[in-house]
């Protein structure tokens, strides 16, 4: 089964208009690789059939499912460790922002399957001394995908999946599950309690349902990657509109805020942007 020129064209029109996520010709193998195992699963009889299905209103949950096949979802507990130090060695930031307005909002911009909101809640129960109130921390973690919000609502991972944490956390935080014959680690309720899951398109979304809410730090990590220059441009704006003055603006490791707004966005470190 071979994906025409075509009608790949045709996938990537709907898809940068669905969701923004920009595919190159060299993207063409990929994405004929991945939606042929959707396509095999459904009994569709090739590409052309498919993407009449997935534009076909009556089947508008199948968009969701398809931009799961084409984004690669790759994420681990304590990823990119520098911006974890970073946060270590300033802690007197979050301190400031709850001594002054008495809680901190911190929002995960592209969640995944959930490891990046629980690290940062394994994080702040850690990390929080001096009497300082982990409770008062407050954690909004959204993805374009609903399926892949149920796996990180759901928080349970097998033991590959549990690289970056210590034995003193996997105890702390997990308990074993039997699930289909096999054993995972699920995400004690005391973590989740602090981390509020919801479905947000940060590219199609409407961003003024924010206007109330002041982030204190907003994490969007190896998201922009599959961006086109304008519509970094605009989601970078969006962020700097919902930071909290100060606020910290937290990137992939091969990410960038864009020139034109170095006026609005200091670099502390690499891809950890403070708003100015």
């Amino acid at each position: 089964m071979e994906l025409s020129q075509n009608t790949f064209n045709k996938f990537r029109k709907f898809i940068y208009e669905t969701s923004a996520i920009s595919l190159s010709d060299k993207k063409k193998a990929l994405v004929q690789s991945r939606l042929s195992k959707r396509i095999n699963k459904l009994k569709i009889k090739g590409f052309n059939e498919y993407y009449n299905y997935v534009t076909d209103k009556a089947n508008h949950e199948e968009i969701h499912i398809m931009m799961d096949f084409i984004s690669t979802n790759v994420t681990s507990f304590f990823r990119e460790a520098a911006h974890w130090e970073y946060l270590r060695n300033n802690m007197d930031y979050l301190y400031g922002v709850l001594e002054h307005r008495g809680s901190v909002r911190i929002w995960s911009a592209a969640c995944s399957s959930g490891q990046e909101p629980y690290t940062i809640s394994m994080f702040i129960k850690d990390e929080f001394t001096h009497g300082q109130r982990a409770g008062d921390v407050k954690i909004l973690a959204t993805d374009i995908s609903n399926q892949i919000l149920k796996e990180a609502i759901a928080g349970e991972y097998l033991e590959k999946d549990m690289t970056g944490l210590s034995k003193v956390q996997l105890n702390r935080y997990f308990s074993p599950k039997l699930k289909d014959e096999k054993e995972y680690l699920k995400v004690n309720k005391d973590l989740k309690k602090m981390i509020m899951f919801r479905q947000f398109n940060l590219t199609r979304g409407d961003f003024s349902i924010f206007a109330n809410t002041k982030f204190d730090i907003i994490f969007c990590r190896n998201v922009m990657i599959y961006f086109d220059s304008p519509t970094r441009q605009k989601l970078m704006e969006e962020y700097h509109k919902l930071l909290a003055p100060r606020g910290l603006l937290f990137l992939g490791h091969s990410e960038s805020v864009p020139r034109t707004l170095y006026t609005k966005f200091k670099a502390v470190q690499p891809s950890i942007y403070m708003k100015i």
